[in-house]
């Protein structure tokens, strides 16, 4: 290939000059190609370019430089096609693994600044599903995400320098993963500093469209993922569709694409005049060296585990076979050949099967094969029974292969697959000695019956041991060599996959799940993550010790000291696993166990003995990750295990250095330090405790006297629950007394200036109001006050109380949808999101599903529904015939409360989309309704339980977690009848197999309890009279019937019905002159951070960025003021499915 810095003039521009930075030669690079060329560079990168100056860029794909390896997704799954690919289940060894498999790869054992070739870390993030992969949303907390499925990218990039990371198919959270901004950018380039390309899977891009359906087209979906961060994609849809969307596409969003692409390329050496070019010398003859077949047959052999051994099965004695006591060597994998490659294997020189690996230690005149079945097959012959029980020792090879497990399949089940639990056993039964089972599979089989089967005397797990499986196994058989692997991944029982989902994205336990991996599974699995045997005897000892271990080591830790003794006669190798038990394991989302450290000892003598010191520092080796995803030191007893061995470390105390400033308690790791490491914010709940004498030692005082201080929610710069606590020590008891009384001065402090402002917001139940005294229009200091701490039960803030309305007159890019909604049906000419125009509490719930999510709301007068079409037809508005009611099958009042409220018993039973195995839903609500003074309707839900509704023979009893919707007045349509605009929130939980229902579009958990107290702060505010009008009820053959623009149809009537009857005409004496009038509660959302930053920047915006979500309840005051209160959430969680 030529070499583009040889050619005059290229190579005498800057970015051809090697003593120039890589950034800087990258720069002028990119700062001579014209914006013409972009869609070629970007779309096609095989495509040549010519610029002005005459340079032509080339692609460099063809010279195998670039490997989409290693896939360091965690095996969180067993019934997962392609955990054969990954390292394991375990965060850590897969982080430790990637780092090395990155390095080897790009840099190996030269200290070049150059790399041999591109690595790429796949798939990020969170994918280990194969159905359906394309279209998968997976839900993630941020507890999962920072402890597990992040944490191998992480060191991928920071410590392993990986050039390339690859975006997945699915979702996270709600976003595609190939145009998630925050993800891409903000986590990998921002705080992990990553300096290479990202480049999509192939066709994941096309899914952003296609499957996931966040975009409208084609040049949208381009923008969107360039955006984001993608640099480019595998296949051909950005190439195709580039040109249409670059004019939408940021100069710094291709320029950053174009950077990182060449930069990859100059790392490889692709601009170095041919004489000062790295590894011009490399040669065919340098690839399937003598080194090279041994480093292959090395690691088959390490990865080889002994999962049972009973009455020393193995290994076997090579000369006790001859013509009358024959090896019989049976099963589906005894010639196995490309089943040992795996996945994406390569073409190797040569693959050695079980057989040829055995008979090269037992004359093949000597041996008795027989494949007696397939791996899937029904079929078996019975000649292989007779074989097992003429023979001395069987051996038999079963287990998975690629039409069991693979890309873009899961296995259903853990059972073992055709016939060869059968074969398995019959054998057992009929061999004279017990029998050996080699298994040749990337995931778990259930083995719970052959562990427990005497029949069966060994168990030899392989996995896909490549071209050199035959040999390795053959050793490990015979005793040539030790087996000392390891498991890296659990073997459940197969009744696993009906305690856990695979869908289930929590690794850890709740009501519906056992939990996942060796770190929160709470059942018994049949071997264990770091199970495996040896044919020698390991002893182990272990010390811990309290250790200041240097600079280079933050902070203080603990040392231990692992003493591993061969007890046995065999020469081994030993792996040593070092597993930590946090204090309140299994408990609060701790895990069970964590994998601390691992390492290889090789050929242990016996009688000799091995040390391994393990340093431990305090910040890493003792925290864990809360459930707001941040890590922190978690004081306690910890405890220590390896091999069958423990030590426990009492009182872990991390040293902080804390200074208190007006209510923020910030810390430091020592005195003098310039930047705090963090913040506590006290709060007006917050509660110090008493001090007490710890009896923990400390490394500059005997004894450490300490006090607690408990946060409530809410509380500082992280969210915490009510049971989260900091155990503060002091090195006498004056000084921590001292501390103690500064601190409780300051809550008491806070709370007199939050007492008043606090009553605004206290959370009412449904029907009850405020008092008129709270709000008071000559308490003019209500604008002025500090609103830092003001919040509610329900964790809302608020932000600031202020003159004016505020009304929202901007409408994202995400929420067309909601707003030509909403400005069709009330006749408005300008796209408002939530128009606070009208006396109603108004919300609005945006739908992104088919028809099957409207199958939540029902009483309706009107039911506007957004249908999943393709995607460029995704913002049209269709009105359907009572969708909504046509699901309702029966609305029975149960309990009449009182004049505004009641109990009601709903059932459930959808007509569309319908599929016979799906179970009808029935629901018991509270209902709570206001009839207004404008003519309109207020109701709100809520479930609730009664006597007299009990669960119904083959219904599901579903639950509306919240919410209502507001009906307003009617109005006469095009065609001479009435209709009504219905705008709703609800949060719907179908509970069972509800693959037909889904979410609603907005997860709105945290409006809800918000929603619940506007209704009681309107009722005061309004006075409310109650009194309710008749409902005008049309004919059912009258044209009155019909709403305009399609809607309801000759099912209006039966709907009004409906909702004369649903709501009955009680009357109430008007109470007090309203002193206040509620106009309206604008529920502002985002779609992406982009839409959050703009707004959010502008001046005098209150739109909190973190949450992306703020309520503005706005009221006018019979005076010249009008007034405005805005509300924040102030936790991010609550809202993850935004």
């Amino acid at each position: 290939m030529p070499r583009i810095c040889d050619r005059a003039p290229q190579k005498s521009f800057p970015f051809c000059n090697p003593s120039l930075s890589i950034d800087a030669r990258v720069d002028d690079l990119v700062a001579r190609i014209p914006d013409s060329a972009v869609p070629g560079l970007l779309g096609d990168n095989a495509t040549a370019v010519s610029t002005p100056d005459g340079l032509a860029f080339h692609s460099v794909g063809h010279g195998g430089l670039t490997y989409w390896a290693p896939n360091i997704n965690l095996f969180r799954d067993p019934r997962w096609g392609r955990g054969q690919e990954t390292p394991g289940e375990d965060p850590h060894l897969t982080s430790a693994f990637a780092v090395a498999f990155v390095r080897g790869m790009q840099q190996g054992p030269s200290s070049s600044p150059f790399i041999h070739v591109s690595a790429c870390c796949k798939h990020f993030s969170a994918y280990s599903q194969e159905v359906p992969r394309h279209s998968l949303d997976a839900n993630v907390t941020a507890q999962d995400l920072a402890d597990t499925y992040l944490v191998a990218f992480k060191a991928c990039v920071t410590q392993g320098h990986v050039s390339c990371i690859m975006c997945s198919y699915n979702a996270v959270n709600g976003v595609p993963s190939c145009a998630d901004s925050h993800f891409l950018t903000h986590v990998v380039r921002h705080t992990w500093k990553f300096d290479g390309y990202i480049v999509s899977d192939c066709g994941a891009v096309y899914d952003v469209l296609w499957h996931h359906r966040y975009t409208h087209t084609a040049a949208e979906t381009c923008a969107a993922t360039l955006e984001a961060g993608m640099d480019i994609n595998c296949g051909d849809f950005v190439q195709l569709n580039l040109p249409a969307a670059l004019p939408t596409v940021s100069k710094v969003a291709w320029t950053r694409a174009l950077k990182m692409l060449f930069r990859t390329q100059m790392r490889l050496g692709l601009f170095e005049p041919a004489a000062t070019a790295p590894f011009l010398d490399s040669s065919p003859a340098d690839i399937d060296t003598r080194a090279h077949r041994q480093l292959a047959l090395a690691a088959a052999v390490q990865s080889i585990v002994l999962l049972k051994n009973a009455a020393k099965t193995l290994p076997l004695d090579p000369d006790a076979f001859e013509a009358t006591t024959r090896l019989a060597l049976l099963g589906p994998h005894v010639h196995a050949t490309t089943a040992q490659l795996g996945s994406y294997a390569g073409v190797p020189p040569f693959v050695v099967s079980p057989v040829a690996g055995v008979t090269s230690h037992v004359p093949p005149s000597f041996v008795d094969v027989h494949a007696a079945c397939t791996v899937r097959g029904q079929n078996m012959a019975e000649e292989a029974i007779a074989i097992a029980a003429n023979a001395a020792q069987v051996v038999l090879f079963v287990g998975l292969d690629q039409s069991v497990e693979y890309e873009g399949v899961d296995r259903a089940t853990l059972e073992w697959p055709g016939r060869q639990r059968e074969l398995i056993a019959r054998v057992a039964a009929a061999a004279a000695r017990p029998v050996v089972l080699v298994i040749l599979a990337g995931g778990p089989v259930d083995l719970e019956e052959f562990e427990a089967d005497a029949k069966v005397g060994a168990i030899v797990y392989a996995g896909y041991l490549g071209q050199s499986g035959g040999t390795a196994i053959a050793q490990v058989l015979f005793g040539d060599v030790n087996p000392s692997g390891r498991l890296a991944h659990t073997f459940y029982r197969a009744s696993f996959t009906s305690e856990v989902s695979i869908a289930d994205m929590n690794m850890r336990p709740h009501a519906h799940s056992l939990g996942r991996t060796f770190r929160f599974y709470t059942g018994a699995p049949v071997y264990g993550f770091g199970h495996g045997l040896s044919y020698t005897i390991f002893r182990y000892s272990i010390l811990a010790q309290e250790s200041e271990y240097g600079e280079d080591v933050r902070g203080r830790g603990v040392r231990l000291s692992a003493t591993v003794e061969n007890a046995g006669e065999l020469v081994g190798d030993v792996v040593l696993l070092c597993f930590a038990v946090p204090p309140g394991a299994g408990t609060k989302g701790r895990p069970l166990q964590t994998l601390a450290g691992f390492e290889r000892v090789n050929d242990l003598r016996p009688g000799d003995a091995h040390v391994w010191t393990l340093d431990l520092d305090f910040d890493v080796a003792f925290t864990l990750v809360g459930d707001d995803g941040t890590k922190e030191v978690v004081p306690g007893t910890w405890t220590f295990h390896v091999g069958d061995v423990q030590e426990s470390v009492l009182g872990i105390v991390a040293e902080r250095y804390f200074i208190l400033e007006g209510s923020n308690l910030r810390y430091y790791k020592k005195r003098g330090d310039p930047t705090p490491r963090g913040t506590y914010v006290l709060t007006n709940e917050c509660v110090v405790g008493k001090v007490f004498n710890s009896e923990e030692k400390h490394k500059h005082h005997d004894q450490v006297w300490m006090f607690r201080i408990t946060f409530s929610v809410g509380a500082g710069e992280k969210s915490y629950k009510k049971d989260r606590f900091i155990d503060l020590g002091a090195k006498d008891e004056k000084m921590a007394e001292a501390w103690k009384k500064a601190l409780e001065q300051t809550i008491s402090a806070i709370k007199e200036v939050a007492g008043v402002k606090e009553e605004i917001l206290k959370g009412a139940d449904v029907g009850k109001g405020y008092s008129a005294t709270i709000l008071d229009t000559d308490n003019v200091s209500l604008f002025n006050l500090d609103t830092d701490n003001v919040k509610t039960e329900q964790g809302w803030w608020l932000v600031r109380v202020e003159e004016g309305l505020r009304i929202m007159q901007e409408c994202p890019l995400g929420h067309q949808v909601a707003a030509s909604m909403y400005a069709h049906h009330a006749n408005l000419t300008n796209n408002l999101l939530f128009a606070s125009t009208i006396s109603a509490v108004l919300a609005f719930s945006v739908m992104h599903s088919m028809v099957a999510n409207m199958l939540v709301c029902f009483g309706t007068a009107f039911a506007a529904v957004v249908v999943d079409l393709f995607p460029h037809q995704h913002s049209y508005l269709v009105s359907l015939s009572c969708i909504w009611d046509s699901s309702v099958t029966s609305v029975k009042v149960v309990q009449a409360m009182d004049d505004h409220s009641d109990i009601i018993y709903v059932q459930l039973r959808p007509v569309y989309i319908w599929p016979m195995w799906q179970k009808p839903r029935d629901l018991v609500l509270m209902r709570y309704w206001r009839r207004e003074e404008d003519g309109s309707y207020f109701v709100m839900y809520q479930s609730t339980t009664h006597p007299e509704c009990r669960v119904r023979h083959n219904f599901v009893r579903a639950s509306i977690l919240g919410g209502g919707y507001v009906i307003a007045p009617q109005k006469s349509s095009i065609h001479g009848g009435v209709r009504s605009l219905v705008t709703y929130v609800l949060r719907y939980d179908p509970k069972g197999n509800s693959s037909i229902y889904h979410q609603l579009g907005m997860d709105v958990d945290a409006v809800l309890p918000m929603l619940r107290s506007v209704v009681g702060m309107r009722d005061e505010l309004s006075g409310g009279d109650f009194i309710t009008p008749s409902v005008t009820v049309a004919d059912s053959s009258s044209e009155n019937s019909r709403v305009d623009g399609g809607g309801i149809g000759g099912a209006a009537p039966h709907v009004v019905q409906k909702l004369k009857t649903s709501l009955p005409e009680k009357k109430k004496s008007p109470s007090k002159k309203a002193r206040f009038r509620l106009v309206g509660v604008d529920l502002f959302a985002f779609d992406n951070e982009k839409e959050r930053y703009n707004l959010a920047n502008r001046p005098g915006s209150h739109v909190q960025t973190a949450p992306g979500f703020t309520f503005i309840i706005n009221m006018i005051i019979p005076s010249p003021n009008n007034l405005s209160m805005v509300f924040s959430l102030f936790y991010p969680i609550y809202l993850v499915d935004f």
